[in-house]
């Protein structure tokens, strides 16, 4: 055998051993991403960019909620129609489903859309370097950098819509090349559907890609005009069109689609496309502003490897481009540069944006390989360098990500556990000096009316927005940081959602204000999980008290007694207002019933209650207790529940009557409550009152919360 066909022998053996190892390389990289991805998949902690995660977990939580899987989804943060949609819901809908049909958590079942369409995304990106012309261990390198990126670890697995969009976005521009180069009607449908679906989903990472389109296009038409006539061009480029304009047109309907919808909102206004345009576009003093590019590429050394290695791919495209060798390096890195002017503001300030192009850097080392690995020594350094970039980004994502990803927490201030845990789920929260932070309504698990700084300022808008939230249910107030002393906003607030001036709890940084309905029952419950609170206090100078001792016994028997102040402080402290009398057969008391202080009332038992020349409605709660139906030989046969009024005149009228039987009805167990409008003309006087049904054993009948307002 001859010199040289032993060289090329040779040659081809260590073709073949670079290929084998470059799938080597794509194997642990592959293993070790999955590794790192799903580290603490199942934490609620929103690790990384909380607010934005929080903003699309939340409507993840109450698309499922309220299985309103509509355009207008909800993001309940501004009051009705609770929705400010900012990117077409297709990921949110997903995980969604995805939660509901698996019993996930929003969390989990997030993360796993999100990870699904990264891998997704892969093929698409062989696809793309084949059409290209990379050889395979080309295409492996390109991969393991992008396996071991920052950006494709950490945000991966985060509760975002990028790796969506991106996946639309790689299989539009793999559509796209192939329609150029083979006009088909199957080409063009692939390239449509995830087209208009990444404009949707999110324009900002399609736009990037589109670039690429565009740009390619126009060279691939000047390429075919030169080579095989105008005719051959012009067909190409009516493909090319047809296959552009449904996304751009779909891009355009979804924006005006949530603009209209954000306009319904009380407060969505500044959120429409228009008000938001100078944050995502930027200003041109952000195009040449220092700081603005200093924080960019700082944030690019974040998601992928140190500003330095894209300066060195510059100059090898420049290079490249001098020594007549391809300029595709060139242009990928000016490509770079280009989504970067056209998005300043938003990639110096949000790190995860890089998740839409970091694979253009990650395509520029790419070219690199290919263009200076020519030779067997070069193939020789190509896995080298793929390794140490390789190296330096793994290094990165430890540096940077994974102590937050590695944390041992379901995420959430103590405040915003508690009121998950104990207030009403179908009633609203009211929160001033926290913008509109999505992560507070996200832990809390409710639904926030979310006061921004801008209505603080404006007296009349802040009259109209408190009108259009006035038929909200609201349980509670949540005042940070400086409003925590602004008492002529908080005196309205109070006011206007029938709360509680006082205090309730605090954490130092917070304050939280309930309505008497909730009041007594959130101090029972911290009275019976004294671990759900430990960083929870009630203020000094504002508490409002436990039930003080009884020192003045009620009196048994039929005769109608006066209430004395101990009495009402002790037993009747859930009565508002306060009772004036009261009869008891076998006496009252006080007890914790589940989650709740509950007023004993074995029948035959009366308390009355005078009205106030204001008051309009009654709202009680009341049962019998646990114990009356768990056993099959010593339970209660019902009780009934009645409320009378009484007129000027004297005359009574039954307003109310239920009749309870837990043992034989479980609809009828646990805590039941009414709520009712007064008559008209106004009643002086009403009577709460149970009485026994067939006969008295085991009838322990409690009322709960009694207000009259």
């Amino acid at each position: 055998m001859s010199a040289p066909a032993l060289n090329q022998s040779a040659l081809k053996k260590h073709r073949f051993g670079i290929r084998h190892a470059s799938f080597v390389l794509v194997a642990i990289a592959l293993i070790l991403h999955v590794i790192l991805t799903t580290k603490n998949i199942e934490s609620g902690f929103l690790a990384g960019h909380e607010f934005r995660q929080a903003q699309t977990g939340l409507s993840i939580k109450f698309i499922q909620k309220d299985q309103d899987y509509s355009l207008a989804y909800p993001t309940p943060l501004f009051g009705p129609p609770w929705s400010i949609p900012m990117e077409f819901p297709l990921y949110q809908w997903t995980a969604a489903w995805l939660g509901q049909q698996f019993d996930l958590t929003t969390a989990l079942s997030g993360r796993v859309v999100s990870i699904f369409c990264f891998y997704l995304c892969l093929p698409a990106i062989v696809l793309l370097l084949r059409e290209i012309r990379f050889q395979p261990e080309q295409i492996n390198y390109v991969l393991v950098l992008v396996l071991t990126a920052p950006v494709f670890i950490y945000f991966t697995r985060a509760i975002l819509i990028e790796s969506t969009a991106l996946c639309f976005s790689l299989w539009f521009l793999y559509g796209f090349i192939r329609l150029s180069r083979s006009a088909h009607w199957g080409w063009w449908l692939l390239t449509f559907i995830c087209g208009s679906l990444a404009a949707v989903v999110k324009v900002t990472t399609f736009m990037v890609w589109g670039i690429g389109a565009l740009v390619g296009g126009i060279w691939w038409f000047l390429k075919i005009r030169r080579t095989l006539g105008a005719e051959q061009a012009n067909r190409n480029l009516s493909w090319a069109a047809i296959s552009a304009i449904p996304p751009i047109l779909a891009g355009i309907w979804w924006v005006a689609t949530a603009d209209r919808i954000k306009r319904q909102s009380p407060d969505g206004l500044f959120l429409t496309s228009e008000n938001l345009r100078d944050f995502n576009l930027g200003s041109w003093s952000d195009r040449i502003d220092f700081s603005v590019w200093e924080s960019l590429i700082q944030n690019f050394s974040f998601a992928l490897f140190p500003g330095w290695i894209f300066a060195i791919l510059g100059l090898g495209g420049l290079a490249a481009a001098v020594m007549r060798k391809s300029p595709m390096i060139l242009i990928i890195f000016l490509w770079s540069i280009a989504v970067w002017l056209t998005f300043p503001g938003l990639y110096q300030i949000h790190d995860y944006y890089f998740y839409a192009m970091a694979l253009i850097p990650l395509l520029a080392i790419g070219c690199f390989v290919r263009e200076f690995g020519q030779g067997l020594p070069a193939r020789i350094m190509a896995p080298l360098v793929v390794l140490a970039v390789s190296g330096i980004q793994l290094n990165g994502y430890f540096e940077k990500y994974a102590p937050s990803q590695f944390l041992n927490s379901n995420g959430g201030e103590r405040m915003e556990l508690f009121i998950r845990d104990t207030f009403p789920a179908d009633e609203a929260v009211v929160v001033l000096g926290e913008s509109w932070s999505p992560s507070i309504a996200y832990y809390m698990e409710r639904r926030c009316l979310m006061i921004r700084d801008p209505f603080t300022r404006d007296p009349d808008a802040f009259e109209e927005l408190l009108e259009k939230w006035k038929d909200v249910p609201v349980s509670g107030l949540l005042i940070t940081a400086d409003y925590r002393g602004n008492t002529d906003l908080i005196a309205a607030l109070t006011a206007q959602f029938d709360l509680e001036s006082p205090v309730l709890l605090t954490d130092g940084n917070s304050d939280l204000r309930v309505g008497r309905k909730l009041r007594y029952r959130l101090m029972a419950h911290m009275v019976n999980h004294p671990n759900d609170h430990q960083q929870l206090e009630r203020p000094a100078g504002s508490e409002i008290p436990l039930p003080v001792p009884n020192t003045d016994p009620i009196i048994p028997g039929s005769k109608k007694s006066a209430v004395t102040t101990n009495q009402s402080e002790s037993i009747f402290f859930q009565i508002h207002p306060t009772p004036s009398h009261y009869r008891s057969k076998f006496g009252m008391g006080i007890k914790f019933e589940s989650d709740r202080f509950v007023m004993i009332s074995h029948p035959d038992n009366d308390f009355w209650v005078d009205i106030a020349e204001d008051a309009t409605e009654v709202f009680a709660e009341f049962g019998l207790q646990e114990e009356v139906y768990q056993k099959p030989h010593e339970h209660s046969d019902g009780v009934s529940f009645q409320i009378w009024t009484r007129d000027a005149a004297g005359d009574e009228s039954q307003l109310f009557e239920r009749f309870a039987d837990p043992f034989g009805e479980p609809a009828d167990r646990g805590k039941l409550s009414i709520s009712l409008p007064l008559p008209s003309p106004r009643p002086t006087q009403i009577r709460f009152s149970t009485r026994p049904g067939p006969n008295e054993a085991f009838d322990w009948a409690y009322w709960g919360n009694v207000i009259v307002q």
